[in-house]
């Protein structure tokens, strides 16, 4: 009885052939979502501290100048005694002054690539004890006024073979940050194929990594726009051609004719 009570499928509707059915547009776009704010107050808490670095009088630390330094004053090399992570008073010393001169200039990025070379065949405690040579670094850094958000640790662990440097080191190494970059974002205008910011002008935006080898969507677009008038033009003056010639038959052209 249930089986016979159930209304038969409908057959689907005929479709020309050709043809789509498109899905209708709507009128206008779609209203912003309003979050609301949250009912009940969120605490907030103040950043963590850094981790104080204890001068050790045994440390055999200290500072030499990096080799093939990218010309800046701040970067610097630290070398550590072997299975220590320790940094006496005057390593210490200097490490704050660099984060002096490095709180100064927040236009400049800073990478702390740390070492650490221990006998046997593990790779995990070389890895601990240079993440945890670069935490101290991190560390005196951040005591000395420097942005935890410009500052980037890699525990590289034990050295490559073909790396000849020290093997117990911590490279502090300073960059300049990248120009901004702007991703498209669907709906949004663009400029010459790029998405417009007011905020950049269009010499530093076309700098940026981002866009420095796109082709402009602008141009592309134009140049097609060229290329269909030009092949218009060409067929017609084909055309043209060939219904004089067909009607002059095979008389040579006119010895007075200037214009194409």
């Amino acid at each position: 009885m249930k089986a016979s009570s159930r209304a038969a499928p409908l057959p689907p509707a005929p479709q020309r052939p050709g043809f789509t059915t498109v899905p209708a547009i709507p009128a206008g776009p779609p209203k912003p979502v309003v979050i609301a704010p949250p009912f009940v107050p969120v605490p907030t808490h103040p950043p963590v501290p850094p981790e104080s670095v204890i001068a050790n009088p045994q440390a055999g630390s200290r500072i030499v100048p990096l080799p093939q330094a990218s010309g800046s004053s701040t970067d610097l090399r630290v070398l550590f005694a072997p299975n220590s992570a320790a940094l006496n008073a005057q390593t210490i010393e200097a490490l704050r002054k660099a984060g002096h001169d490095l709180a100064a200039m927040p236009e400049r990025r800073i990478f702390l690539r740390a070492y650490a070379e221990l006998p046997g065949q593990d790779v995990s405690m070389p890895r601990r004890l240079a993440l945890q040579r670069a935490l101290a670094v991190r560390s005196l850094l951040v005591s000395s006024g420097v942005a935890t958000t410009r500052i980037y640790p890699v525990a590289y662990g034990r050295p490559s073979p073909q790396d000849h440097d020290p093997g117990d080191r911590l490279d502090l190494i300073t960059q300049a940050n990248p120009p901004p970059a702007v991703t498209p974002v669907p709906g949004e205008p663009v400029h010459d194929g790029q998405p417009y910011d007011p905020l950049l002008s269009p010499v530093n935006y076309s700098a940026s990594p981002l866009h420095a080898n796109a082709p402009s969507a602008r141009s592309g677009h134009n140049a097609g726009k060229r290329s269909a008038v030009t092949g218009d033009v060409s067929r017609k003056n084909t055309r043209t051609s060939s219904g004089s010639s067909s009607s002059s038959g095979n008389a040579p052209p006119s010895q007075g004719a200037s214009g194409p």
